[in-house]
């Protein structure tokens, strides 16, 4: 398991919801209620796909450098997301007892 850190687009949608997705990982797409919830989800979305990925032993795509990720003119601000998977799996993942 690992840190890993992927450029995420935040979007404004119709109705004031703002929708976070990560182009380097068409299935992770999250959203909220503002920029920050719509991040705070975004988060946890990136980091249970990776952790997902990492127990399966699937390919994990190199993440694009920010510099390097378009933006059309719909999209808010592009920014940087962390996780760090051991962190997830601590949280969230409940192993069996012994």
């Amino acid at each position: 398991m690992a840190t890993y850190t992927y450029p995420a687009i935040i979007t404004r949608e119709e109705g004031g919801l703002y929708s976070v997705c990560f182009p380097d990982l068409e299935s992770c797409v999250s959203c909220g209620g503002s920029p920050t919830q719509a991040m705070e989800m975004a988060e946890d979305a990136l980091a249970l796909l990776l952790y997902d990925m990492e127990q399966e032993s699937a390919l994990i795509p190199p993440p694009t450098p920010i510099e390097k990720v378009s933006c059309d003119g719909s999209c808010m601000r592009i920014v940087p997301v962390r996780v760090d998977t051991d962190e997830y799996a601590r949280q969230y993942c409940r192993c069996e007892e012994e």
